[in-house]
């Protein structure tokens, strides 16, 4: 089997400013087979008060969204917090949004590894 995969950046790599809100990007699964999302929070050289939380959301029509899981990151100096989710292979629509560090700002990324296409190999 030939499988065709695509990498997918949905938040790029930024410093999120301690109180700034959140940040959120969003991907339509409408035409893939299976996804896995993932996420990055690193804090700097002093960690933040309270730690950024991830939220996954899912939508049938992209704009009501429903929480699918959300997960907060540590708040210890230099911390690197990498979280996996699997996207169930039904959602046709994913929503992600990180924020809500207080004290210190911390760096964001959420990429996705999307499934496109399972062939036969020639």
């Amino acid at each position: 089997m030939q499988a065709t995969k695509t990498a997918r950046t949905i938040i790029t790599s930024q410093s999120l400013a301690a109180g700034a809100g959140a940040v959120t990007g969003t991907w339509n699964g409408t035409t893939s087979l299976a996804a896995l999302l993932t996420a990055r929070i690193t804090n700097g050289a002093t960690g933040p008060t309270i730690g950024c939380t991830v939220t996954v959301n899912v939508s049938n029509d992209n704009s009501t969204w429903r929480k699918l899981t959300a997960v907060t990151a540590g708040t210890s100096n230099n911390e690197i917090d990498d979280f996996a989710f699997v996207i169930p292979d039904a959602t046709m629509y994913v929503q992600v949004s990180i924020g809500g560090n207080t004290g210190q700002a911390v760096t964001i990324e959420a990429l996705l590894h999307e499934l496109t296409s399972v062939g036969v190999n020639a």
